[in-house]
C-alpha cells in the first residue's frame, strides 16, 4: 500500500532523515519544512507548495515535481527536478 499525504497541511515540519520512498504529496502545503538528509525517491510532488523548504542532502531519484512551487527552496540541483 501506498502511503499518500494528498492535500495535507504540514507547514513548519522537520522531516530530516525520513524514509518517504515512493510517497505522495500531491497538493500538499509544505512550506518552511525541511527534508534535510530524507529518502524521498519516488515520491510525488505534482501541485505541492514546497515554497522555502530545505532539501540538502535528500535523495529525490526519480521524485516528480510537476508544477510544483519550488521558489526560495534550497539543495535541490537542476538536473533533479
Amino acid at each position: 500500500m501506498k502511503l499518500s499525504l494528498d492535500d495535507s497541511d504540514l507547514m513548519r515540519v522537520n522531516f530530516d532523515y525520513s524514509n518517504f520512498e515512493g510517497v505522495s504529496f500531491r497538493y500538499a502545503k509544505l512550506r518552511h519544512s525541511s527534508f534535510r538528509y530524507a529518502n524521498l525517491r519516488r515520491a510525488d510532488f505534482t501541485n505541492a507548495d514546497l515554497q522555502d523548504v530545505d532539501f540538502t542532502g535528500a535523495d529525490v531519484t526519480g521524485a516528480v515535481w510537476t508544477d510544483a512551487k519550488l521558489l526560495g527552496s534550497i539543495g535541490l540541483k537542476h538536473h533533479e527536478m
